[in-house]
């Protein structure tokens, strides 16, 4: 089974700059374009849907590419900052925080997106094929059920094998009106990762993200 596009991003991130990382998507899916332009965003207080838990820090909601697709929402944290380089469509941002300056060694947050329609047949389905392609890379610590704006979701806790590093994933899935299937994979990950702000940060990203169809 091919490896999810947050599963090489993940691995890629840690060893170099994220966007170069994530442009290693395409060996799994043949030549994927760059986009011709840098993601939009916008950082508000709103959240994209009623049905959605609302974040404690400001939402930075990202540019969507098709009007069936879903729309995303990525808590912001004071310090962190969105990367504008282009990267590969599955790419929807990639957010950076403090750096070694503050002896953080630059933790990160990067979201994809996939259509999996025709790879799963259920949402559910959706989160283990997700899961299964980050299993690949790194020894599962914890998975914890959870939903995301009424869609199901988990969450996930890794060890990749380095000293003083630790990856959480937040996937959900969910179909748009046209019945296409959709995966986000929110991933953060850090060298140091028991830094009082960054736990704090990283809570905030994961529990504040949001995913909701036009018309939720």
């Amino acid at each position: 089974m091919a490896i999810g596009a947050a599963a090489l991003v993940m691995v890629i991130a840690l060893i170099a700059a994220a966007l170069v990382a994530a442009a290693l998507i395409v060996s799994r899916r043949g030549h994927e374009p760059e986009s011709l332009h840098p993601p939009k965003s916008g950082v508000s207080d709103s959240s994209l849907s009623s049905r959605c838990s609302p974040s404690t820090v400001p939402l930075a909601s990202l540019d969507h590419r098709t009007a069936d697709e879903p729309r995303l929402a990525l808590p912001q944290p004071p310090g962190w900052h969105l990367d504008p380089a282009q990267r590969p469509p599955a790419v929807r941002a990639v957010m950076q925080g403090p750096g070694s300056e503050a002896n953080r060694y630059q933790p990160n947050a990067v979201v994809t997106l996939e259509n999996l329609t025709g790879t799963a047949g259920t949402p559910q389905e959706a989160l283990d094929w997700e899961i299964e392609g980050l299993s690949k890379i790194g020894v599962l610590l914890d998975r914890i059920p959870s939903t995301v704006c009424g869609y199901p979701a988990v969450t996930l806790t890794y060890d990749m094998g380095l000293a003083n590093h630790e990856a959480t994933c937040l996937i959900v899935a969910g179909r748009d009106s046209d019945d296409k299937l959709w995966a986000a994979v929110v991933t953060v990950q850090a060298f140091g990762p028991d830094h009082p702000a960054y736990v704090s940060e990283k809570y905030a990203i994961l529990t504040g993200f949001q995913f909701a169809f036009a018309g939720d």
